[in-house]
């Protein structure tokens, strides 16, 4: 999708996607995949309440958000809890995004393809929850490029949903396992979990899915 359809889902408060909780795919699996990560790069991150999770377990949080109202809204909802502060706002000549520093949550806002691998401090680790599945295909196999150039070497939490795609527009999109193969070839990939949802998700019954699988992956490179 282009940024402006992602803009404007946000500035019309249109976040059907936001989800209130951690995924249960995160608090279940957290712990193997990011074990001894001190931090972890959230791309796309939205306003999620995953990464106030993943920073209650002593893990340090750096997101990228399109949107300038998310990262506020986030910061508003989640200062107050422990080692999330009012944001400083920085801004550079040298880059199109602003820099929000709520203390062990670090938010990029900007254009994700605008990320420098400079822009980091010693992220190896990824938590890709909606990211990769909010693109339109053409423009997934840019996202996967773009993160291998930001980590030269990384573990990453992918979370994906299949189902036919004749069957409903997205966004979410379905990545199928062997698209998911295929974009990260340069990579060691690994199947942790795959859950039938669909009775689950009634908007996504009522948009005309038969079939919604969701999958959890963790991938090491």
């Amino acid at each position: 999708m282009e940024r402006e359809f992602w803009l404007e889902k946000w500035n019309r408060q249109e976040v059907g996607f936001h989800n209130p909780d951690p995924h249960p795919f995160l608090s279940q699996y957290a712990g193997k995949v990011f074990q001894q990560s001190e931090q972890i790069f959230v791309p796309l991150c939205g306003m999620s309440v995953d990464m106030v999770y993943l920073l209650s377990l002593g893990i340090r949080v750096v997101g990228c958000e399109l949107s300038e109202k998310a990262v506020s809204r986030f910061f508003d909802v989640s200062a107050g809890y422990e080692g999330v502060q009012k944001p400083v706002i920085s801004r550079s000549a040298e880059s199109p995004l602003a820099l929000y520093d709520g203390g062990d949550i670090k938010i990029w806002q900007g254009d994700y393809f605008s990320l420098r691998e400079h822009d980091f401090d010693q992220v190896q680790a990824i938590y890709d929850r909606a990211a990769l599945i909010a693109l339109p295909e053409n423009m997934r196999k840019n996202y996967v490029n773009h993160m291998h150039r930001l980590f030269p070497s990384a573990k990453l939490m992918l979370i994906t949903l299949e189902y036919p795609q004749q069957e409903m527009k997205g966004p979410p999109f379905s990545v199928e396992r062997s698209e998911v193969e295929k974009l990260f070839n340069f990579a060691q990939i690994k199947v942790l979990a795959k859950m039938d949802i669909l009775k689950g998700e009634p908007k996504f019954m009522q948009r005309g899915l038969t079939e919604l699988t969701e999958c959890v992956y963790q991938i090491d490179w």
